[in-house]
């Protein structure tokens, strides 16, 4: 998974315009979003860990057969951390 991460810059003539957009709530920029999201907490709810196992691998492409799978303790995120940053 790639992740782009945009630099602002407050010399940008277009600067407002960007800093508008990022605050702008979710639902502005996509309407579905908050039917979506109300969609898959119902089917979480309704299913239990099956479904957010399933939830998983559908969204995040993550093989998790468990929700032991999911879970990371401080030196697992720690990990993840670093490899953000460098």
């Amino acid at each position: 998974m790639t992740i782009e991460i945009r630099q602002l810059s407050s010399t940008n003539d277009d600067f407002e315009a960007q800093i508008a957009a990022l605050q702008a709530p979710m639902e502005a920029i996509d309407p579905g979003l908050v039917d979506t999201v109300s969609e898959i907490i119902s089917t979480v709810r309704r299913g239990g860990d099956a479904a957010l196992l399933a939830l998983t691998q559908k969204f995040d492409d993550h093989p998790a057969s468990a929700i032991s799978e999911l879970v990371f303790d401080r030196d697992r995120l720690a990990e993840f951390e670093q490899k953000i940053s460098d």
